[in-house]
């Protein structure tokens, strides 16, 4: 499953924990201010929570002046429509 954040609520990251916990393989895609969470503290974060993977909006991360952590990867909106067309399942928090 997919999930989309698009804001640096710490609330939205345990949601995903509640919400995700028996979901087999579990991806985050940080969008506008959600991209506040790309830190490397937050992906070990999302890591203790069972996330697999964790991608960041290269437009959002450049309009804040923000460099994501090295296991975070960085998309463009191809990238991110790819990305989108993989998951059946895509819920926004």
């Amino acid at each position: 499953m997919l999930y989309i954040l698009n804001k640096p609520v710490l609330e939205s990251v345990r949601q995903l924990a509640v919400i995700g916990k028996d979901d087999d393989e579990k991806a985050v895609l940080l969008v506008s201010d959600g991209v506040f969470l790309s830190t490397e503290a937050m992906f070990k974060r999302f890591e203790e929570i069972g996330v697999d993977d964790v991608f960041a909006a290269e437009d959002a991360l450049e309009a804040r002046n923000i460099e994501a952590a090295d296991d975070v990867e960085v998309m463009d909106y191809d990238d991110m429509a790819a990305l989108l067309e993989e998951h059946d399942k895509i819920i926004t928090l």
